[in-house]
């Protein structure tokens, strides 16, 4: 009993570990849309109210 859970417990926090990695990379991605997004709306709407 006592190898299988010194083998599960690493495992365990790796996959958590993974876990988080790939959460902070999707934060930092949606962010950076956002921010883009964010920009080029500000554009159109600047060209839009200032159509003739």
């Amino acid at each position: 009993m006592n190898d299988l859970s010194s083998m599960i417990v690493p495992g365990v926090l790796w996959g958590l570990v993974l876990f988080s990695v790939v959460s902070w990379a999707i934060l930092l991605v949606k962010s950076a849309q956002y921010l883009r997004q964010k920009a080029q709306n500000k554009q159109f709407t600047k060209a839009f109210w200032g159509a003739p």
